[in-house]
């Protein structure tokens, strides 16, 4: 290939047809930071993607969301397999240059694989986040989805034609684009959640307990259906916030387990066990940012239990923290996180409570500092 005068074409031109060295991939995401090569890079990639071919000016942003978000299927066979899974991998590549926001795979299932010639294909797209990272999705008719670590959004290839519904595990914040015609749908868990143009945080994570919807702006209906007597509804308003706690029944046994584990979520539910509604604990007046902060710059802690935050710092910094004494749990934390590295959020949370840690390789062991220890207690009646 002929190397053109700018850089960014030459670079834009061989990803998506030669594939890059791991010298050109770095010296594309730094270009990539100037808005015009980022703009430029998003019009190549549109037309590369979704068509193959050049389109008007116009079409481009129409082409560049079908190429993140449509498949258009008319006959499933195993080439055009093959095609769309080259291109999956270049659009998951893509995504993590252009997002800055971490990475997450795209994966799109069907839901019969078995079918004849002129069936038509319905699709599943699933968005994993992996533990460590975040990222925006951007859906097909403009709204934004910001996932936290551990999470996954699911929706078909119907979405926003005559019904908007998504499916949660894990955490979100949502920025709906609104539409009166069609509500928006977030089904996590036993709970649905409706809304038509509006912002609002879901935490349904599949090893915790609870279903947690949080409302920045807007109206949103929190809808239980794993009640006693049939769907309970909760209409919520701006600076509310509804917990819904499930309850579970094991058939196992329960065995003993060890003084020292990782730190996970209390209650953790299997696939298995029968889930009912224990109790809905609604808030008013809350800082939407507890909440919502963990998606920005600024990740504000407010009263947060040791147990809690080291659930958060595992997905974020995807480690295992096991805390060795339990009395530790009880210490709370306040404070705000600015893209701390994990060794700093720790040095920090042993200088406001009697902590030791280690750390080996990824996983973090809390110890309590006797000699800090009564410091701390008294400073805590206080």
């Amino acid at each position: 290939m002929i190397k053109p005068q700018n850089n960014i074409e030459y670079l834009t031109s061989a990803f998506l047809s030669d594939g890059l060295t791991v010298r050109e991939s770095t010296e594309l995401q730094q270009l990539l930071k100037d808005p015009i090569n980022k703009a430029y890079f998003r019009k190549m990639y549109a037309i590369w993607y979704a068509t193959g071919r050049a389109v008007r000016e116009e079409d481009v942003d129409r082409a560049f969301q079908k190429a993140l978000f449509r498949i258009q299927i008319n006959r499933y066979d195993r080439s055009s397999e093959r095609s769309f899974s080259i291109r999956k991998m270049a659009a998951a590549i893509f995504i993590a240059l252009i997002s800055g926001a971490g990475l997450y795979h795209i994966i799109t299932v069907h839901e019969n694989p078995k079918i004849s010639a002129g069936t038509v294909v319905t699709a599943i797209t699933k968005v994993t986040v992996p533990m460590g990272s975040q990222s925006s999705v951007e859906l097909p008719d403009g709204t934004v989805v910001t996932l936290n670590a551990g999470s996954r959004l699911q929706y078909d290839a119907a979405y926003g034609n005559h019904y908007r519904e998504v499916t949660l595990e894990g955490e979100g914040y949502f920025k709906v684009m609104k539409n009166t015609d069609i509500p928006f749908v977030v089904r996590a868990k036993d709970v649905t959640i409706k809304a038509l143009g509006t912002e609002f945080n879901v935490k349904a994570y599949p090893e915790e307990n609870i279903v947690q919807t949080t409302l920045v702006n807007g109206l949103v209906t929190v809808i239980q259906t794993n009640t006693a007597d049939d769907s309970q509804e909760i209409t919520l308003k701006p600076k509310q916030t509804v917990t819904i706690y499930e309850q579970t029944e094991t058939a196992d046994n329960v065995q003993d387990e060890p003084d020292v584990q990782p730190v996970v979520s209390p209650h953790p539910i299997k696939a298995a066990d029968k889930v009912t509604i224990e109790k809905v604990e609604l808030k008013n007046n809350v800082k939407p940012e507890l909440y919502t902060s963990w998606k920005d710059p600024r990740w504000v802690i407010e009263s947060e239990l040791l147990s809690d935050l080291a659930v958060k710092l595992q997905r974020r910094y995807d480690v295992q923290i096991i805390i060795a004494d339990d009395a530790l749990k009880q210490y709370p934390f306040n404070g705000t996180l600015t893209d701390e590295t994990l060794e700093q959020v720790l040095d920090i949370m042993k200088s406001i409570a009697p902590i030791n840690y280690s750390l080996n390789k990824k996983t973090v062991t809390l110890s309590i500092n006797k000699h800090h220890k009564k410091y701390f207690d008294d400073l805590m009646k206080k």
